[in-house]
């Protein structure tokens, strides 16, 4: 059952039409063969009744006299007159009142079996007796033997022609039926299949043909009114995408201009300050200077972070290919973080093979910058005498490139795991807690993770609360020359 339920949910909608309409008119033909061949049959066993009666009431016609005279020649003649082909006749027997035989006749091809023999040996042949009179006194009996062999070859002869005859009117029937389903079914589920595909890949630019059935013209006119409104849709989504980009454009521009009109200045103040630092100062003027050039430092990295940003986000940064040695890009992130972990006493630790070839092709700067990002973060969120583990790995080596991986492993405060979603997003931070315990914009994250998409890498973060946490990067570099 199962298994005819499944091969009737594989057949599609023109295959079962056609086989419903095939199993109609099979069911149609046979049952109007059966009623004809039914009634072929009983009239045929009509016509073998009436021949019955008719030879009987000949032969009693016939017959009478002689058998009264007892004229054996006459009896003879009378007898051989109906064992013809024509009335199916192959034998017959006269006998008298006393059921003596006064004669017998027989087709030649019988000849040499006994009379009720004849019968026995054929279900073709049947024996019908019928009695002889004058004046309403029997006087005789005749015995006829018939053969139904020819009425039977006509009768399948002509069920046979029926059959074949109400077969190609069913073929004839049938085609014409199943071109009617075709054109009004199986076309129209067709085109909606088509239009369903070309919607399903993002076409909608087209309109539906109308039908000539009623509920497929429903379908079509439903079709085309959803395809119109998304056609609008799109078409004010793309109006909005434009002004977006526009605005995000203008955004850029914007930023990019006020961060090189601050930066100008701001470097000047720099540069100002530390010649100001290298002159005789009082402690309490050097100290207020120091502090001066601090915030400046920390405005310039921010300012910088916010130039970074705007441009990945106006899609202007373009990625440098220079060869360049990974450990060499850790000690110089080494040095630079020194003072940083120097005064919070934290242990900043390298750790990578020196015999391996760290020789590598691409943005060593884009490199240098995420991994201060980093390796900044996992000092700031680390209390005094904390440790910084710096891990450098080449996982693979392929087709002159490998894939290698980066692990900044700290002993700080810890991410909670709810936090951890929105963490590579922009301007987020755990809490503003954060913000005004540890400073920042939020921005270090999201723009690592950008450059390194950029790269084609994949950044991603493990954290366990009051523990530490561990930030890794993997990107494919070509082998350096």
């Amino acid at each position: 059952m199962n298994k005819t339920k499944n091969f009737f949910e594989r057949l599609s909608i023109t295959q079962e039409l056609t086989i419903s309409v095939i199993a109609v008119i099979f069911l149609m033909i046979s049952l109007l063969g059966f009623i004809v061949a039914k009634s072929l049959i009983k009239n045929n066993e009509d016509k073998i009744a009436w021949q019955k009666r008719t030879n009987l009431q000949i032969a009693t016609s016939l017959l009478a006299d002689p058998i009264w005279t007892v004229d054996t020649n006459n009896i003879k003649n009378a007898a051989a007159t109906f064992v013809k082909e024509d009335n199916q006749i192959i034998a017959l027997r006269v006998l008298d009142e006393y059921g003596d035989i006064l004669v017998e006749s027989r087709d030649p091809a019988v000849n040499g079996v006994e009379f009720k023999e004849l019968v026995k040996k054929n279900k073709n042949r049947f024996l019908d007796v019928g009695e002889i009179t004058r004046n309403n006194e029997r006087i005789g009996t005749i015995e006829f033997i018939y053969s139904t062999q020819k009425f039977n070859d006509e009768l399948t002869l002509g069920i046979i022609k029926l059959g074949l005859s109400f077969f190609v009117v069913g073929v004839a029937f049938g085609t014409i039926i199943l071109w009617r389903l075709k054109k009004s079914i199986t076309e129209p589920v067709n085109r909606i299949v088509e239009m369903s595909e070309k919607i399903a890949e993002g076409n909608y630019q087209f309109q539906v043909e109308e039908e000539y059935v009623l509920e497929f013209q429903q379908i079509t006119d439903a079709s085309n009114i959803a395809i119109r409104a998304i056609n609008e849709r799109d078409l004010e989504l793309k109006r909005q995408i434009l002004k977006a980009e526009q605005a995000t454009k203008a955004k850029s521009n914007f930023v990019s201009t006020m961060s090189h009109e601050i930066r100008t200045p701001l470097n000047a103040i720099i540069g100002l300050t530390e010649l100001t630092l290298d002159s005789e100062l009082s402690p309490d003027q050097r100290d207020n200077l120091e502090t001066a050039k601090l915030s400046a430092d920390s405005l310039l990295s921010i300012i910088n972070d916010i130039l970074d940003f705007s441009k990945i986000e106006a899609g202007k940064l373009e990625l440098e290919a220079v060869n360049f040695d990974a450990s060499d890009i850790l000690h110089e992130c080494e040095k630079i973080l020194a003072l940083s972990a120097k005064k919070k006493a934290i242990t900043l630790q390298l750790n990578f093979q020196l015999d391996e070839d760290y020789n590598f092709k691409g943005d060593s700067h884009r490199l240098k910058q995420i991994l201060l990002n980093l390796i900044n973060n996992a000092i700031k969120f680390t209390s005094e005498g904390g440790m910084v583990i710096v891990r450098l790995e080449v996982l693979d080596r392929i087709n002159h490139s490998a894939l290698i991986r980066f692990e900044i492993q700290d002993t700080g405060i810890g991410i909670a795991k709810n936090k951890m979603e929105n963490l590579f997003e922009a301007f987020s931070q755990e809490d503003q807690s954060t913000t005004r315990k540890f400073g920042g914009t939020g921005l270090g994250l999201s723009i690592s993770k950008k450059l390194i998409d950029l790269m084609g890498g994949v950044i991603g973060v493990e954290s366990k609360v009051d523990v530490g946490s561990t930030f890794w990067f993997q990107i494919r570099l070509k082998e350096g020359n």
